[in-house]
């Protein structure tokens, strides 16, 4: 199985099916995605308050940019 990034519409769709309070069993089957899938989402990009999708796109970013490899050049090498 492929790992592929929640897109930010799916994102937009966990956050509203859950203020909606549907468990994320109802969240995945209208997303098409399994149920764990909607778990670690939730539990990955929930720090203080309910799951919203610009926070956890934001997130996402930042944990990207954090172990991105910085690479062999450097300036002593140049």
């Amino acid at each position: 199985m492929s790992y592929h990034h929640l897109s930010t519409c799916e994102c937009g769709r966990i956050q509203t099916v859950q203020g909606l309070g549907h468990l994320n069993r109802r969240t995945a089957l209208l997303d098409g995605l399994h149920r764990s899938c909607i778990d670690r989402e939730i539990k990955r990009n929930t720090l203080t308050a309910p799951y919203q999708a610009e926070i956890a796109e934001q997130s996402y970013r930042n944990r990207r940019l954090k172990f991105k490899p910085k690479g062999k050049y450097s300036q002593e090498l140049a």
